[in-house]
């Protein structure tokens, strides 16, 4: 048993829409996303992007998507019919491409991998009970095949862009920059980069403890490793609609978090507009103060858009800021004061 699944085993996927969202707070969002009816998929998880440890689901994967035979083109993309993988005991290919042979029997005969710029998804896998004993894997040699018809099919698909893609000729004054030779430093820059020191390193993130930016955007997924509990032969869907549901999804976590950055612009708005008067009435009571302003007096000031500062009237009669936020120097001038503070 393990508590996250692991990587090189194939599963059956479905998105959870209410994970996905959780911590959101945006009504809308939880309105369109009713909308989604999530199918099951059959996925096989390529890498775990974050070190797994229990209590830290849900976990990032990058998933490559399985689907039935036969392989639909798609010109719009640069994807040919026989760009897919297939998996044992499928052995149809146009091209007698030879089909990677699971650790045990794949029970179904018309899967393959199929290739393609979005055929590879980020998830996040929820934490579970995985029974390791029942999962269906790929060897690592097998894996190691998969990638190279992959990477194949993915140059291939990649020229057939270019080509189609409109020529323009260059000017005299642009020059191609010669790609860096092996012991050149620009390749070294590129490959060692300047983190030369153990913060740089710590600053890289290694070992995925923290997550990355735009990790929320990826949909959460539930997990089962009994595939034929779920699909027959004859309804394994296509993984279109897996992108389409990821996609669909994404859009409406996107709008929330706009709708969040506009409501929080306009709260600070409203904020600076009110604390123009606030500014007039308070620092007027600061620079009312005197020696005959009683020791402990405090006042409240804005000292700038978004940013206060407390002022109180200490022993020897200086004025001293004894809090502030919103920014970075504080400066107070006065009958008693003349400093910057660094705010708490």
């Amino acid at each position: 048993m393990t508590y996250c699944p692991l990587p090189g085993t194939y599963v059956v996927a479905q998105i959870d829409v209410q994970a996905t969202l959780a911590g959101l707070d945006d009504a809308k969002a939880l309105a369109a996303a009713t909308r989604l009816e999530p199918k099951k998929y059959l996925v096989y998880l390529h890498t775990i992007l974050r070190l797994p440890y229990p209590g830290g689901g849900p976990y990032k994967y990058l998933a490559y998507l399985v689907g039935p035979d036969p392989r639909p083109e798609e010109p719009e993309n640069f994807i040919t019919s026989d760009m897919y993988i297939p998996i044992f005991p499928n052995t149809n290919h146009p091209a007698g491409r030879a089909p990677v042979r699971p650790n045990s029997p794949f029970p179904f005969p018309n899967c393959s991998h199929w290739v393609g710029w979005d055929m590879e998804r980020q998830i996040r896998v929820v934490e579970g009970v995985y029974p390791e004993e029942r999962a269906i894997k790929l060897p690592s040699e097998e894996h190691v095949d998969m990638e190279e018809y992959c990477g194949d099919d993915l140059i291939r698909s990649h020229s057939m862009k270019v080509k189609s893609a409109p020529r323009t000729e260059p000017s005299g004054e642009e020059k191609e920059e010669p790609a860096p030779s092996a012991g050149s430093p620009v390749l070294a820059q590129q490959l060692n980069g300047s983190n030369d020191s153990l913060a740089d390193l710590e600053a890289l993130d290694i070992f995925g403890f923290e997550p990355r930016e735009g990790d929320d955007l990826l949909p959460v997924v539930r997990i089962w490793l009994d595939l034929a509990g779920h699909f027959t032969q004859d309804d394994i869907p296509s993984p279109r609609g897996f992108v389409q549901e990821s996609e669909a999804l994404i859009s409406i976590v996107k709008r929330a978090k706009v709708r969040k950055a506009l409501e929080a612009k306009k709260d600070s708005k409203l904020t600076a507009d009110s604390g123009e008067d606030h500014v007039k009435s308070t620092s007027h009571a600061l620079s009312g103060m005197s020696e005959d302003t009683p020791t402990g007096t405090h006042v409240v000031v804005m000292v700038q858009m978004n940013a206060w500062a407390m002022y109180s009237k200490h022993e020897h009669g200086q004025v001293e800021v004894v809090r502030a936020e919103g920014t970075e120097n504080v400066h107070v001038y006065g009958t008693y004061a003349s400093k910057t503070i660094t705010p708490w």
